[in-house]
């Protein structure tokens, strides 16, 4: 599920989700209201239109023994709505104040998140453990897109979080929020993303994924639908010349010093044309392999991509590598396109 809006200052905003374990999407909407809740499982998210503002808060199922994480999250994401409602212009004040709403009620358990405001050209978080809020320019040499570092210690734990616990040191201590202010220019993007969204096998998302989910990977999925005997044509391109050599290069690169192959990290297509379904598709073998062959072949759509289809990239994994398998977590994205 997704939903989409605009800011008061004309930017464009999109959230899509991917509930996992807890399965449950539903979108809180008021007829009445221009603000909308996105709740996906365990994960809710806010955008608040008119303060060009979002909140996005990711509850946390391992500690359902303390309160409803899901019931965490949306008020959380409530209390964000209020703040911004009632005159506040502070994210980070906005972020205290959902602890606050977390904290006060019993039936709660613990979550994280951020809250981000465009404000004068420049954009403001608060974050509170392992949310992510990458910001992406067209053409930037930044290899580390993130505005505000993901809160974490290194077993991958959240070091911050909303809530609180009567059971003492059921809770770790928590350090301090957070806090970033960026400058933005025409055309950026910025994204909000739970770790069920960000996180990869070996660290996180880099801009190279990004770049993906906003051009490649929403263009293959509309090849897809308009080709239909695009599997078959794909594993004859996997059999030309130029695809053994990258297969050999590819596993030279996955090959220890004592000559043991990791095939995990090589594409499955590489190693066996006839294994390859569309499925199995990642960045490797569409920029090297699929996108010069449709590209010769003139088969390349020319549409422009949605928002939504850009945040629903960033969840659907195929434009990563072999290796970087999703965390098993609900995950929502947020991402705004500044104007």
């Amino acid at each position: 599920m997704s939903l989409t809006v605009k800011f008061e200052n004309g930017s464009s905003v999109a959230m899509a989700g991917r509930a996992c374990y807890s399965e449950t999407i539903q979108y809180l909407d008021d007829p009445n209201d221009a603000c909308s809740i996105l709740q996906v499982g365990d994960d809710a998210g806010v955008i608040v239109p008119e303060y060009n503002a979002i909140g996005l808060f990711d509850g946390a199922g391992g500690a359902d023994d303390i309160g409803s994480p899901r019931l965490a999250a949306r008020l959380a994401c409530e209390a964000v709505k209020q703040y911004f409602r009632l005159g506040g212009g502070d994210v980070s004040e906005a972020l205290q104040g959902a602890r606050e709403a977390v904290s006060m009620n019993k039936d709660a358990g613990v979550c994280v998140g951020a809250v981000m405001r465009i404000t004068d050209g420049k954009v403001t978080v608060a974050n509170a453990g392992d949310t992510a809020v990458a910001l992406y320019q067209e053409g930037a040499d930044d290899e580390y897109p993130y505005i505000a570092e993901p809160q974490r210690d290194e077993f991958g734990d959240p070091l911050n979080y909303l809530g609180s616990c009567e059971v003492p040191g059921r809770l770790s201590e928590r350090i301090s929020d957070d806090y970033a202010c960026r400058e933005l220019y025409p055309g950026d993007r910025l994204f909000l993303m739970t770790d069920g969204a960000w996180v990869v096998e070996h660290g996180s998302l880099e801009t190279y994924h990004l770049a993906a989910a906003m051009e490649e990977w929403p263009l293959f999925e509309q090849v897809k639908d308009l080709y239909p005997n695009l599997e078959k044509e794909i594993r004859d391109a996997l059999r030309s010349d130029k695809a053994r050599k990258l297969c050999e290069r590819e596993v030279a690169a996955s090959t220890d010093n004592l000559g043991r192959v990791c095939e995990d990290w090589v594409s499955k297509g590489l190693l066996d044309p006839d294994q390859y379904t569309l499925r199995d598709t990642n960045w490797l073998i569409w920029r090297e392999v699929i996108k010069p062959y449709l590209e010769s072949a003139h088969l390349l759509p020319k549409q422009k991509i949605s928002m939504t289809a850009i945040a629903g990239a960033l969840l659907s994994r195929p434009v990563r590598w072999p290796f970087e398998a999703p965390p098993q977590d609900d995950a929502t994205v947020a991402m705004v396109e500044f104007r």
